[in-house]
């Protein structure tokens, strides 16, 4: 018993030593889906393995899918021949290949001793190849999406109409203006105009304002885009204001003349903002999101804001103007920066001003002083800006010479520094440094400027802290002046708040200068669905004539702006209060005001506020203003000879009702000879505009240029002709037969050719039919076309063509569409059994 036990163990023991020597013989299929550079290859790779460890597919299948021609010895293992363009000659070690069925076979390994990578997920059956684009087949296939890129922009270019900017000897003005009529004691008025025109091939700028107390006052610029070595520049001319930031004592406004590039970072660290505006107006000054002064524009429409900082480069500021009918706009100050120039571009700049001149007359007493200077800027790098000139002053006490270089470096952080040295019998400069971390910023400025007969020394240190809500700055400055022997200290205190819809800002200054002067300011504004509330009020402890309190209130509703405010003036001890209501109508606004001063003096106003285009004042009446509008006058024809241009002595017909769209403009529109004309649209940077053809309600009229794109400058005037033609329409449809002759329902993504008759013959487009065989081709012009399957389609598929070469006479066509015979494809194999 117990031996026949032991013999019955020995039996099975030697069974399973069989059955797991047949295992490790037993071979297992593997079909996984490969992708080559995230390229799906059609079908699937056929995968053998023995231990579920080594993977291995056949060497014809390697050569197929990578594109190469390897030859592989299995005594010696020795593979050779050719991978991609380098030549292969490497001994295997015996793992890395075997024999099947007498076909060599590979280990998927091999891919990394080729130096290429790769992936393979057994479970999820699927092959990576990663050739990093090196692939013959990814390579070809890039070419192809370059060329149809090419092609892309190519088609995008020619169906994109520019139209740049041009200046012409006289355009007829847009024109805003406002008259207002008072009664305080004796009737009187006042009346401000700011005009936009194109005048001697120039951007004439012209503000004007006019009270019975008041002499004409404005100001008067012209001005020209210009492109120097691809560098946007700009010249203008007449009523001109000058950069701050100079060596030498400089004049703010007056006569002159400025040729340069935006005013660059290094040269306004600081600077005041003025100009004219609607007289009564409401000026705003934001920075950021907090409100930090507001004024009233006097009867001569005057506003100024003085000491913009721009050290901080985290600063934005805006102005809003709230108008007296109710209006309200945005204006952004731009920023200084280096727009338009990039790494090793370089740019001149010029200006001129004479501060006792002015083209019309100006607010305030002018004096005698002359200001020039010349300059050359080069970037560098991009953080780094050089910069070297002169500046030139002149008054009644002396004449200045001052040669000066500039360095500015920048990094994204904000971090800055800025270094400008002169020389005017003593070396002079101006120094800072900016450091940026997060919300963290110190800066540290020092200088000495020559100011006549004086020269002027001063340094400051500060930080600024910006958070979500909060902001702080704080600044230390110390100033000496030579020439009247004082100095001058302070330290200054600055904190900010805002939050959705409202902000508050106080601010300290502490003056030490032979006495203390104490200020303290604080400006809020609350702004909600019951209306806009601006607060500002200061006290300065030594002299009492600086202090002040303002209150205004703003609420539109149901059309109408309902507007009051208080100012209290502590020097004249007197109280005005002052409330308005205004409403804005398509072609005018008006207003109608009452204010009332504890001083006894009562003022009622009543205002009118339009805007319209000299050439056509009725039509283009409108309560919106014109002053950045420019005129685009546009009508479509039928381009009879398809030659895309305006023909006007061929007499080619005029299609009316074509519009021109572009987003966020809504202007003004008038039909003249023919031709409309848009006023009041914002061109001065490039912007699209798309044809609206729905009006002529026919698809087979259609545009040359859907897109246009339009530059032009205030007061300019643009001519655009858009060209339609008559185009025709080709239908057809592919039939495919399978290998049993029976049709088969996807006939799609065949591909089809359009070669031109006319002429030189030569590829036009290429197609492919939808998905059930069915094809259209448009905007097929007047003319003999020739459709074809490719001849490479037919050998690659194994297939005979019927029609497949069929001509398409436009001339045939029937309402403008041309029916095609259907093209049917059919295997080879059928198709020679059919001719037995």
């Amino acid at each position: 018993m117990k031996r026949s036990a032991f013999l019955l163990f020995f039996i099975l023991l030697n069974l399973l030593i069989t059955r797991s020597g047949e295992a490790q013989e037993y071979l297992d299929f593997i079909f996984a889906d490969l992708k080559i550079d995230n390229r799906l290859v059609s079908g699937e790779v056929e995968l053998i393995t023995r231990d579920y460890e080594n993977f291995y597919l056949s060497l014809q299948s390697f050569n197929e899918h990578l594109a190469c021609e390897l030859i592989l010895d299995m005594n010696s293992g020795l593979l050779t021949g050719k991978f991609w363009d380098e030549e292969v000659n490497k001994t295997l070690s015996p793992e890395l290949f075997m024999l099947e069925e007498d076909e060599p076979f590979v280990s998927i390994r091999l891919l990394a001793v080729l130096s290429i990578e790769y992936e393979f997920n057994h479970a999820k059956q699927w092959l990576r190849i990663i050739t990093n684009d090196m692939h013959p087949r990814t390579k070809e296939l890039i070419a192809q999406e370059r060329k149809k890129l090419i092609a892309a922009i190519k088609e995008r270019k020619a169906s994109l109409l520019v139209k740049e900017n041009e200046y012409r000897a006289f355009t007829a003005p847009n024109m805003d203006v406002n008259l207002a009529l008072k009664h305080q004691k004796d009737a009187g008025y006042y009346a401000y105009a700011q005009l936009t025109q194109d005048l001697l091939y120039h951007q004439a700028d012209i503000q004007m304002s006019q009270s019975d107390n008041n002499e004409l006052t404005g100001e008067a610029v012209f001005s020209r885009k210009l492109h120097m070595h691809r560098v946007p520049m700009s010249y203008k001319f007449g009523d001109v204001r000058a950069s701050q930031a100079t060596l030498s004592q400089n004049v703010s406004k007056g006569v002159g003349l400025y040729f340069g590039q935006d005013e660059r970072r290094s040269q306004k660290l600081q600077e005041n903002v003025s100009g004219y505006i609607i007289p009564g107006t409401e000026v705003s000054l934001f920075q950021n999101d907090y409100l930090l002064d507001f004024v009233v524009a006097r009867d001569d429409g005057f506003y100024e804001f003085k000491g913009l900082n721009f050290r901080d480069h985290r600063a934005v500021y805006r102005i809003r103007f709230n108008y007296p009918d109710g209006r309200v706009e945005e204006r952004a100050i731009s920023k200084p920066s280096w727009q338009g120039l990039r790494e090793g571009q370089w740019t001149p700049e010029f200006l001129y001003v004479d501060s006792s001149e002015s083209l019309l007359k100006t607010y305030g007493a002018k004096n005698e002083r002359k200001f020039a200077m010349a300059n050359a800027t080069y970037i560098y790098s991009k953080s780094t800006l050089l910069r070297g000139g002169l500046e030139w002053s002149d008054s009644e006490q002396q004449s200045n010479l001052i040669p000066f270089t500039d360095i500015e470096w920048r990094d994204d952080t904000g971090s800055l520094f800025t270094s400008k040295l002169g020389y005017s019998d003593q070396l002079i400069y101006e120094g800072q440094l900016n450091i940026n971390s997060n919300n963290h910023a110190v800066y540290l400025q020092n200088s000495k400027r020559d100011m006549e007969d004086s020269i002027v020394r001063s340094r400051s240190v500060g930080y600024i802290y910006t958070g979500e809500v909060f902001k702080f700055d704080s600044r230390y400055y110390d100033a000496s002046s030579s020439g009247f022997n004082a100095q001058e200290q302070g330290v200054e205190f600055k904190l900010g708040y805002s939050a959705k819809g409202h902000s508050h800002y106080i601010s300290w200054n502490n003056q030490v200068s032979g006495f203390s002067a104490d200020k303290v300011s604080f400006v809020s504004s609350y702004n909600s669905s019951w209306g806009a509330l601006n607060l500002s009020l200061s006290r300065e402890f030594y002299e009492r004539k600086a202090d002040q309190f303002m209150l205004s209130y703003n609420k539109y509703w149901q059309g109408y702006n309902f507007s009051t405010s208080v100012r209290y003036a502590p020097e004249r001890k007197d109280t005005t209060t002052k409330f308005r209501l205004s409403k804005s109508l398509e072609s005018v606004s008006l207003s109608f005001s009452l204010s009332n001063s504890t001083a006894g003096e009562s003022v009622a106003t009543l205002n009118f506020s339009f805007s319209f285009h000299g050439k056509a004042p009725l039509k283009t009446l409108s309560s919106s203003s014109y002053r950045r509008g420019s005129v685009v006058k546009n009508w479509a024809f039928l381009d009879s000879n398809y030659n895309g241009m305006w023909d006007g002595e061929l007499s080619e017909p005029i299609l009316n009702g074509v519009k021109l769209k572009a987003s966020q403009q809504r202007p003004k529109e008038f039909v003249s000879e023919e031709q409309s004309h848009m006023v009041g649209v914002d061109v001065y940077d490039p912007t699209i505009f798309h044809v609206d053809a729905e009006s002529l309600d026919n698809p087979f009229l259609i545009p040359v240029f859907p897109t246009v794109q339009l530059e032009s400058h205030p007061g300019g005037v643009i001519d655009v002709a858009l060209p339609f033609q008559q185009v025709f329409e080709a239908e057809g449809e592919v039939i495919k037969f399978n290998a049993q002759g029976k049709q088969e329902r996807n006939s799609g993504f065949v591909p089809l050719e359009i070669l031109t008759l006319e002429g030189e013959q030569s590829s036009l487009r290429e197609y492919s039919t939808e998905h059930d065989g069915f094809f259209i081709i448009d905007r097929l012009q007047k003319g003999q076309y020739l459709l074809t399957v490719p001849e490479q389609y037919l050998r690659d598929h194994n297939l005979e063509c019927e029609n497949c070469q069929q001509v398409i006479d436009t001339q045939m066509a029937d309402d403008y569409i041309f029916f095609l015979e259907p093209i049917k494809l059919i295997p080879k194999a059928i198709a020679s059994k059919e001719s037995l």
